[in-house]
């Protein structure tokens, strides 16, 4: 393809991730590759021409959302008009489907493709959002295998081509060189703290996680804080108030695959403890009534993919009110000192692990693309 000129969107710290993947295999395709939009550092680095950057998107919770409304709709309205003034070829949305779904719609009334990255998980809740997809959506990359079926005999072209969070592991040697710079004991255990990429998430997660470590007394164990792009590690590091742990910025999947077990925020990074089989206790908590209305839509049992994967319970889940130190240092204990617990967990990870496909998810979702944006244009764009 000798020309594209993409408008993509990402809302979140893992579709930034996403983000530049597709772009960096993008380009091996095409000559003369032009993407604008949203994102973050990484989708910068890789060459996106910002409009706005992620963290103006990033809200956390149902309520939350409502009162950054007229900004989000501000900036909606602004990418519909450089639809209009840049005239994209096609848009390529990356998760983020509150948003991205008012803009595909916007966008298929002005006669654009929409692709989409991820799709909503409409089989754990919200289901009458694959209305919405089946209306504005024309081709989409899910992330899990049974997703494909949702969109059998509708007008949208899905297709699986593994997860992009499994890849193959590092080098053993690479690893324990990491490792080092984490321990301060070489019989010691690493435990990744994860509270989420979001300051919301931090605000709410991280003080109840200091007061574990804090009242844990834990012997023999490195903490390590790995910070999401966007949050500041000095302003974090404020709070920890001489407490043994360590932060380092970025560095999330090196850490967890470093790591004896971990402390995880529901989302993404959750999943990739998982796939790096790393035990883990999963933790979420937002305001009372955006639980209340989640529980209330939700269609499945568990709230981490790993245990709505694997059908089952397979790491704790530690929500709202169960969200306290004195859980967390207990569950956390149990994965630390029980070794049939932990490898029970182990095990059970291995089994997801395998139905999510090969590593390479990225370079086949971007050719996929290309193959979809060739066919609609016409041989001359090709």
């Amino acid at each position: 393809m000798k020309s594209l000129k993409l408008l993509m969107v990402a809302g979140e710290a893992s579709g930034d991730q996403h983000g530049a993947e597709l772009i960096r295999f993008l380009r091996t395709g095409v000559s003369n590759l032009e993407i604008y939009g949203v994102g973050g550092q990484k989708m910068l680095a890789q060459g996106l021409r910002p409009y706005y950057m992620l963290d103006s998107l990033q809200v956390h919770g149902l309520v939350e959302v409502l009162r950054h409304l007229p900004r989000l709709y501000q900036i909606l309205w602004n990418l519909v008009d450089s639809i209009r003034e840049e005239k994209p070829d096609a848009l390529l949305l990356v998760d983020y489907p509150g948003f991205n779904l008012k803009l595909a719609k916007k966008a298929k009334s002005m006669g654009i493709p929409v692709m989409m990255f991820n799709s909503p998980q409409v089989w754990a809740w919200r289901k009458g959002r694959l209305k919405q997809i089946i209306d504005c959506i024309d081709k989409l990359v899910v992330l899990f295998p049974f997703e494909v079926e949702l969109y059998e005999n509708t007008r949208v072209e899905a297709n699986f081509w593994g997860h992009p969070l499994v890849k193959k592991r590092q080098p053993e040697e690479i690893l324990l060189r990491f490792r080092e710079t984490i321990l301060t004991a070489s019989e010691n255990k690493v435990v990744t703290l994860a509270p989420g990429s979001r300051p919301s998430e931090m605000r709410q997660h991280l003080p109840v996680i200091l007061e574990a470590v804090r009242g844990g007394e834990f012997q023999n164990i490195d903490f390590v804080l790995p910070l999401a792009d966007g949050l500041d590690a000095q302003e974090v590091g404020g709070q920890l108030r001489e407490l043994p742990i360590k932060i380092m910025q970025g560095k999330f999947e090196d850490c967890i695959e470093a790591s004896d077990a971990a402390i995880v925020a529901s989302g993404t990074a959750s999943l990739q403890a998982g796939l790096a089989i790393v035990p883990y206790v999963l933790i979420y908590r937002v305001s009372p009534i955006s639980f209340w209305i989640a529980k209330k839509l939700a269609l499945v049992p568990f709230l981490g993919i790993l245990n709505l994967l694997a059908n089952k319970q397979v790491v704790k889940e530690l929500l709202q009110d169960d969200f306290t130190p004195e859980n967390l240092i207990k569950e956390l204990r149990n994965i630390l000192d029980d070794e049939a617990e932990h490898q029970r967990i182990r095990n059970e990870m291995g089994g997801v692990r395998e139905m999510l496909g090969d590593p390479g998810a990225y370079q086949r979702a971007a050719d996929d693309y290309l193959k979809y944006i060739v066919r609609i244009s016409g041989p001359e764009t090709s």
